[in-house]
């Protein structure tokens, strides 16, 4: 096939999601990282969560700082992202 290329396996540190990033680009690696088996997962304050899935939500808040907790909710959490808003379906790890 022309025009195919390999493309490598996510390392340990690409499994990591940063809420700096835009929401739709979370979405995006989320899905990837699902789609290998891998799984994502985020550090918010001292706690890490495993996530299976980013949901880019209509609501905003502009006095939250990135990476904030506005919610937490039964199956995971709302947080502030680089641009908006997501609810993060995820676990805490440990």
């Amino acid at each position: 096939m022309d025009g195919v290329s390999y493309g490598a396996a996510f390392t340990e540190q690409e499994r990591w999601l940063d809420l700096g990033e835009k929401s739709y680009a979370l979405q995006c690696k989320c899905t990837a990282l699902v789609m290998t088996g891998l799984g994502a997962k985020v550090r918010i304050g001292g706690d890490s969560w495993s996530v299976s899935c980013v949901t880019m939500l209509p609501e905003a808040d502009g006095h939250a700082a990135v990476g904030s907790i506005l919610r937490i909710i039964a199956d995971g959490l709302v947080v502030q992202t680089g641009d908006g808003v997501v609810h993060l379906t995820a676990g805490k790890d440990g």
